[in-house]
């Protein structure tokens, strides 16, 4: 029973009698908003006017996502939210503006709150779903059940009959949500302590509601929770949606990339897919038009699976419906030689079980009779206990290639044999030039004498460079020449002089004292790599001037070069200079050529000149190329050959012989007699193959030295003949002056023992007559019966003995003697055509063994030898004494043999 203002208290709203159930009347006043009577009435106000304006903006600003993502937790959050304004609203008395709602207001404020707390259970389903098990959306479910049967309480049920339900729905509701809280504080949820207070709030409100209908509490408190709670749960939940969305910005933009890397790799399959299929079909199309097939050979059944294009390739009949054929089928299209190629390499795959892959060129006829070539690879599939079970085929036709590469091996041919011809027509007047200025000395003529022999030396020098260029396999095959390195490079510009003049590029060489040092070179060698690199420069370059500095390093038993090639013009660019030394790699440059040039030149540094060819960018501007190379200060070949040419000259080892001599050209024919004359040597001279041979029928002689090339019959046919015909087993020694073509390597095949180029070195003849001396007949008066001379050695070592012994007996008759005394006692007897005497003896010493078989015979040729460095002395004494020659027993057997060789023929 409410009897509004009637105290005098303006902060009473109403007076209140309450009528309990135990008949006890209680009197008492109503304050509004107990726990803020004090406080500021406009600061209560503006606080609740915010906070509703907030709950408005919230609600427009999620009524607004909701239209834009069309996301149905954002129209839920809407009708929350409007539910629990519209609650605040009517409970506050705003409906009482509407007279025809007054009395309703109690019902209608509690309907849209029930609904609120409804649709907040729902939407915190919403948002707290990645943490919520089927349990807790169970209990939700109950929750949501329960409230859904309190709103329609509202609208149908009686007032008594509402307020006997409201306590247990309501407690329903509350209870599932708090059951949902404690979950989301229990796997920490970041937005569960905020939902929490919220919630809390406004169940508090509930429960005081539900206090108020049964008279437990009065009304205000319900007012105050609920409306806190709504508010501060409008807000909490609009902070969990905006992290909901951007959670789902995230994860849309994550699942965007995966999708978008998705498609990549889709897109990269698919390009891939059809890579191989146009691989595939470019492959079909390149079997067919370039001549490949594959074969399957089941070792098992014996039966080969060919592809199509093998019947294509080899002009057979495939089998009816099928392409297996038999091994006999395939063997019989094979030529003999090939078919037992096939035979041996299946046998040895099948038997040895060694072979997992491997090559071979096999030869096919068609059934037309036609040739065929074929490059066949091969791989062997081996089963578990080793045995083959397939051999896999790759056949290539090759038979255009092989009929191109003859064709091209022919033309090749005919090229060097025009080289050939034209270095022989150059450089045999230039040889009989040589020649001629070394007779007269012209060399050692002031002030022009050494200007005329080098550059007489160089015109041979690009005579010899025309074969490398021709063949430059042959580079490898030079040989080491002891000189200057400076004056090897500067040597090797002159042939390049026209390029360079066109090309506008200058070129010097800058050399340090050191470097000027001579050392035993691969002059050809280093020649080629610097030809390389200056053209190169001419070239791809673009530069106008390319310096060389040649420094040099002293490494004891060694000199190290360093060439250092600096060029002013545009470089290489970056990308290119990580392949720049490969092969076949040509960069950017706009002339032709093949790409072998820098990388044959790095391999000869690096694996013949022991050293290096690398590059970098020049400064300012350029490209510098810089060759490394070590070269010996000595070379033991070389002071064994000097050594070898000084006893040589010493012993004069042309003297005596008769030499048959074929030249064709008159001025080469006259020096070259001149020479060998100088020496001591008979000369039987022809001007042409037929004649020497015709001589060579009716005369004897010792060694043969002829040209080549010649009219009526060349050097070839002259060799041959000697060799089949005549018989002859001596030297034969031919004379060049192509030095590009193969006519070298032909004329040893037929029989000769070397070729010299022109004009003819002196030493090197004596040199190669020296090598082959025991190949030089000698039948000296004192003969034996069966021709041999008798060969007496006094030695009082038995080792030394042997050794003469097995190193004579086959040419001569040896007689040894160890004890000297008994030497000399049984000289006559024994009648030696020639001695060989140890200067150190116990009993008496070989320069009185000389003295005494001097006595007895004058004419017998005595050689005088020791073992040991301290007999020299005897050895100078010997020669004094009469002793024909003197003789080391350690050099070579070649060397003994010239020896007793010529002493026997000056004999």
């Amino acid at each position: 029973i409410i009897f509004p203002q009637i105290s005098s208290n303006p902060n009473v709203d109403f007076l209140y009698l309450r009528y309990k159930t135990d008949d006890v009347l209680n009197l008492g006043f109503e304050f509004q908003n107990t726990e803020l009577a004090q406080a500021n009435e406009f600061v209560f106000f503006a606080l609740v006017i915010g906070a509703l304006a907030i709950a408005a903006a919230l609600l427009i600003y999620n009524l607004l996502l909701g239209f834009i993502s069309r996301d149905g937790t954002y129209w839920i959050y809407v009708l929350y939210m409007g539910s629990a304004l519209l609650h605040i609203f009517s409970a506050g008395g705003g409906l009482r503006l509407v007279p025809s709602l007054t009395e309703l207001t109690p019902t209608i404020a509690w309907i849209f709150g029930i609904t609120a707390f409804v649709l907040g259970l729902w939407l915190l389903r919403r948002v707290l779903a990645d943490c919520l098990t089927p349990i807790f959306h169970g209990v939700i479910r109950i929750g949501l059940l329960a409230g859904v049967l309190q709103v329609l309480s509202d609208l149908v049920l009686d007032q008594q009959t509402l307020t006997k339900l409201s306590g247990s729905l309501v407690a329903v509701v509350s209870v599932c949500m708090m059951v949902v809280l404690g979950r989301a504080l229990y796997v920490r949820h970041v937005l569960a302590p905020w939902l929490a207070i919220g919630w809390g709030l406004a169940t508090l409100g509930l429960v005081s509601t539900v206090l108020t209908i049964h008279n437990v509490i009065h009304e205000p408190l319900y007012f105050l929770a609920v409306q806190l709670g709504f508010v501060v749960e409008g807000i909490t939940f609009s902070a969990a949606l905006a992290v909901r969305l951007r959670q789902k910005d995230a994860e849309m933009a994550s699942a965007n990339t995966r999708a978008c890397e998705q498609q990549k790799r889709l897109l990269e399959a698919q390009e891939h897919q059809l890579e191989l299929e146009f691989a595939n079909k470019r492959i079909e199309l390149l079997s067919s038009l370039g001549g490949i097939a594959y074969l399957r050979d089941n070792r098992e059944t014996g039966e080969i699976e060919a592809s199509p294009s093998f019947f294509d390739i080899f002009g057979l009949e495939p089998p009816l419906g099928s392409s297996v054929i038999k091994h006999d089928e395939l063997l019989s299209c094979l030529t003999e030689e090939s078919r037992k190629q096939v035979e041996d390499r299946l046998r040895s795959i099948i038997v040895k079980r060694v072979e997992a892959s491997g090559r071979q060129q096999l030869s096919f006829v068609t059934p037309n009779g036609q040739l065929r070539n074929a490059n066949v690879h091969f791989s062997v599939e081996f089963g578990d206990g080793g045995e083959p079970l397939f051999i896999n085929f790759v056949l290539s036709d090759t038979t255009e290639l092989v009929a191109a590469q003859n064709k091209l091996r022919d033309q090749i041919a005919t090229q060097e044999q025009l080289f050939a011809i034209i270095g022989h027509e150059l450089r045999t007047p230039a040889s009989a030039l040589k020649m001629l200025l070394a007779d007269q000395g012209v060399a050692k003529l002031e002030p022009h004498g050494g200007v005329i022999d080098q550059t007489i030396n160089h015109l041979l020098k690009v005579l010899d460079d025309m074969r490398i260029i021709t063949r430059p396999e042959l580079v490898l095959e030079s040989p080491e020449v002891r000189g200057s390195v400076p004056q090897m490079v500067k040597n090797s510009l002159p042939l390049l002089g026209r390029l360079l003049l066109e090309r506008g590029l200058s070129v010097t060489v800058e050399a340090s004292m050191e470097s000027e040092a001579h050392c035993v070179v691969r002059e050809q060698l280093v020649r080629q790599i610097v030809l390389n690199l200056v053209k190169n420069c001419a070239l791809h370059a673009h530069a106008t001037h390319l310096a060389i500095t040649i420094e040099s390093k002293d490494l004891g038993g060694s000199i190290l070069f360093t060439l250092r090639f600096a060029d002013n013009g545009k470089g290489i660019r970056k990308a290119d200079q990580a392949s720049l030394f490969e092969a076949f790699k040509r960069g950017d440059t706009e002339s032709d050529g093949t790409g072998l040039g820098l990388h044959i030149s790095q391999t000869y540094a690096r694996n013949i000149l022991n050293g290096d060819l690398t590059y970098q960018d020049n400064t300012p501007r350029g490209a510098l190329f810089t060759l490394t190379a070590e070269f010996p200060k000595t070379s033991i070949e070389l002071e064994n050959r000097e050594r070898e040419l000084e006893v040589i000259d010493a012993s004069s080892v042309l003297d005596g012989l008769t030499i048959l001599f074929a030249e064709d050209s008159p001025v080469l024919r006259m020096m070259t007699i001149k020479v060998l004359e100088k020496q001591g040597a008979k000369v039987l001279v022809a001007e042409d193959g037929k004649e020497a041979l015709e001589r060579a029928k009716n005369e004897r002689f010792d060694v043969v030295l002829t040209d080549i090339f010649m009219p009526n019959m060349d050097g070839n046919g002259l060799t041959q003949n000697l060799r089949e015909k005549i018989g002859f087993k001596g030297p034969i020694v031919g004379v060049s002056a192509a030095v590009v073509g193969e006519e070298s390597d032909r004329l040893i095949a037929l029989g000769a023992n070397a070729v010299l180029a022109k004009p003819l070195d002196l030493n090197l003849l004596k040199e190669t007559v020296i090598q082959h001396y025991p190949l030089i007949e000698v039948r000296p008066q004192g003969a034996t019966a069966d021709g041999k001379a008798r060969i007496l050695v006094i030695d009082d070592d038995p080792v030394t003995l042997g050794m003469f012994t097995a190193l004579l007996e086959d040419d001569y008759e040896v007689q040894t003697e160890i004890n000297a005394l008994k030497a000399v006692s049984d000289f006559k007897a024994l009648n030696p055509d020639l001695v060989l005497c140890d200067v150190s003896m116990p009993s008496i010493n070989g320069l009185e063994v000389l003295k005494e078989l001097h006595s007895l015979s004058p004419s017998t040729p005595i050689i005088q030898m020791s073992s040991n460095p301290a007999a020299s002395y005897y050895l100078s004494i010997a020669k004094t004494m009469g002793a024909t020659a003197v003789l080391d027993k350690t050099v070579a057997k070649e060397e003994i043999l010239a020896a007793i060789t010529r002493a026997l023929k000056d004999a």
